[in-house]
């Protein structure tokens, strides 16, 4: 497979990277940056995020041809020690999602739905980008960590910081005493929005930082 002639031209212009929080299950409540919550090994695998690439406007036909390709040269690649390793075809909603079992928490899965290419390591990422789920730009915390930067920037950056805080210290970062020193101050960032613009000779780049002061109105 020749994987700049035969993928990457079939994408499109406009990608996504992301790492994102499995859904918690119906009733929990999720605890705030800094309050005591139950640690978690990954027997809790609710609690483990999933990465995601996502590739809009892609030449369908020829993603799907390569993709099926490669699927012999991935499972030889990650060395997957689960029984007889193939892909199998799993429906979500839908669409048909490719999923290679890796391991137990590692799910290699690919799959187009029209002409919108989904790779994770869990087949949540795809139903999350085919079906109905809520879009990040019209996350409120979202809009307040771009609204102020470029309008089309040529790399956009967005980090839910009090998020990632909260499963660092399920993960046992609360337990640092040196973390402990800094956690009050910490718990006041909301998120991070980063710009990237190329022009001719130049990158510009724009940073915009939110934050929640106690007791006063949001401020960046």
């Amino acid at each position: 497979v020749d994987l700049e002639a035969d993928l990457l031209d079939a994408l499109g212009s406009e990608a996504a990277l992301a790492v994102l929080p499995r859904r918690a299950a119906e009733g929990d409540v999720e605890p705030q940056v800094g309050e005591p919550a139950e640690p978690f090994t990954l027997e809790g695998l609710e609690n483990v995020p999933y990465v995601a690439f996502l590739a809009d406007e892609v030449d369908s036909e020829r993603a799907r041809e390569a993709l099926a390709r490669l699927q012999r040269p991935l499972i030889d690649e990650l060395g997957v020690r689960l029984g007889a390793p193939t892909f199998r075809d799993v429906r979500v909603g839908d669409v048909t999602a490719h999923v290679l079992d890796v391991s137990r928490a590692v799910q290699f899965t690919y799959a187009l739905a029209d002409s919108l290419l989904v790779i994770a390591n869990d087949s949540a990422a795809v139903e999350e980008a085919s079906g109905d789920a809520d879009r990040l730009a019209d996350s409120l915390a979202f809009q307040r960590a771009t609204e102020s930067l470029p309008e089309e920037p040529s790399l956009l950056a967005y980090l839910d910081v009090a998020g990632l805080l909260r499963y660092a210290e399920r993960a046992g970062l609360a337990e640092d005493p040196a973390y402990a020193r800094v956690a009050g101050d910490l718990a006041q960032l909301e998120t991070i929005g980063l710009a990237v613009t190329a022009h001719e000779g130049r990158l510009d780049t724009d940073l915009a930082l939110t934050v929640a002061p106690e007791g006063g109105e949001q401020g960046e």
